[in-house]
């Protein structure tokens, strides 16, 4: 399976998409720890996930709250 980076770089997935899912993967609060300014864990490279990796960790609700992903976008 092809990652986002490869979608993107392939003409696949538009440049808006692949920026709406890097920018949500990187503002997950699952991966800061709780009242501390640094990560309690790595965050995932959004570059090396694969859309089956993005449905996995998150909802279709929880994609559709990120910034800049509306229904049209998601679809």
């Amino acid at each position: 399976m092809k990652t986002i980076e490869e979608l993107k770089n392939e003409g696949l997935m538009s440049l808006h998409l692949y920026r709406v899912l890097l920018r949500g993967v990187g503002s997950d609060t699952r991966f800061w720890s709780r009242g501390k300014y640094r990560w309690e864990v790595e965050p995932a490279n959004g570059n090396e996930l694969t859309v089956k990796d993005i449905f996995d960790i998150w909802t279709e609700e929880e994609l559709l709250k990120w910034k800049g992903m509306g229904q049209k976008t998601f679809n």
